[in-house]
């Protein structure tokens, strides 16, 4: 692994703390009731990935829970499309073409779903509030399941390429996988509980 990636999780970890920091301060100006994160957790798909994600002490409302996925979604993204680029730059010599292009393909996916998910936590920390005019809900909630659609495509390609194997024997790219497409659905679950007009995500991959 590069020194790059190792100082990866040192950056995640800074900036989550950072985040937690934050939200506090703006908790009294919500009117919903603050819940513990099971109870948050519970209308995701996989309730212990969610509950795995989101921080044990305190308790906080759905909106502020939706807020902190999105927000760690956001890293997770970034850190993929590193990961991918690092991959394609160092293993692709030793690859065949339709692994390569399938790396190359995850790699377009994931640098959407950076432009995505920036934009989607963007709007909902802008907002102030939790009312959302229905056509940015819509155009939000759009977005989000365009997110797990494009990290499942990646997956399905990476398999349909047999690089699964490779990339199991390579927990640094293989995790975040996994564990990205686990954290995009439970964000949009939570963003389609939170504010009206979405619909749950979809079922985990394998």
């Amino acid at each position: 692994m590069t020194s790059t990636n190792m100082h990866l999780p040192v950056f995640i970890a800074i900036f989550t703390t950072i985040f937690i920091v934050l939200i506090p301060s703006s908790l009294s100006q919500n009117l919903t009731t603050p819940v513990p994160p099971n109870e948050a957790c519970s209308i995701t798909t996989n309730p212990a990935f969610c509950r795995s994600i989101l921080p044990r002490q305190g308790r906080w409302d759905l909106y502020h829970y939706g807020r902190f996925l999105l927000f760690r979604s956001v890293l997770q993204s970034r850190t993929f499309t590193f990961l991918i680029d690092q991959a394609l730059k160092f293993s692709a010599t030793t690859l065949s073409g339709q692994a390569v292009g399938a790396l190359e393909d995850c790699l377009l996916l994931s640098q959407l779903n950076s432009n995505f998910l920036d934009f989607s936590y963007t709007s909902l920390n802008d907002t102030g509030n939790t009312n959302l005019p229905d056509d940015e809900t819509d155009e939000l909630h759009t977005l989000l399941s365009a997110i797990v659609t494009n990290q499942q495509t990646c997956y399905d390609g990476l398999d349909q390429a047999s690089l699964l194997p490779f990339l199991r024997s390579r927990r640094e790219v293989y995790d975040p996988l996994v564990n990205g497409s686990e954290l995009y659905r439970s964000s949009l679950d939570l963003f389609a509980h939170s504010w009206p007009g979405g619909a749950t995500g979809s079922g985990a991959i394998g």
